[in-house]
Order: structure tokens, then C-alpha cells, then sequence
């Protein structure tokens, strides 16, 4: 499999959001100096959205490669 630009740079775009988001978070408890600290709840929501996003680009891919593989067979079938 080769990764073309978009796909590089679309997927290191996205780590550099998540770093930004988790350093933003991080700066959020650090400034928590008193009171009680409410811990959001959306932070739950992350590691399933993270596996959903898994499951659908290799499904995506997989019927990709799927379809370039009956392509590539009709066009042998057809010579």
C-alpha cells in the first residue's frame, strides 16, 4: 500500500490537532488551583470515536482494494 501526500498530510494534520487539544487540556488542570475540579465527560467519548474512526478507514480500504481487484479481473477477463 502507498500513501500518497493527502493522506500524510491529512493524518500527521490530525495528530497535531489532537496534540494541541490534549496540551490545551492539559493547561486547563493545571490552572485548577482550588475548588472542586469537574472532570469533563466528553474526555469518555475519545476512545470510541477513536476505534469507530479505525473500523471505517479499513473498511473504506479494504473495499477499495476490493474494487480494484474486479476492475483488474474484467479487464483480464475482457483481453
Amino acid at each position: 500500500m502507498q500513501w500518497g501526500a493527502y493522506e500524510v498530510v491529512g493524518q500527521r494534520m490530525w495528530m497535531v490537532v489532537g496534540g494541541a487539544v490534549f496540551v490545551a487540556y492539559g493547561i486547563y488542570v493545571a490552572n485548577q488551583t482550588s475548588g472542586t475540579f469537574s472532570f469533563p465527560a466528553v474526555i469518555f467519548v475519545i476512545p470510541p470515536g477513536a476505534v469507530l474512526y479505525v473500523i471505517a478507514t479499513a473498511v473504506g480500504r479494504h473495499r477499495e482494494q476490493a474494487r480494484a481487484t474486479r476492475q483488474t479481473a474484467n479487464r483480464n477477463q475482457s483481453e
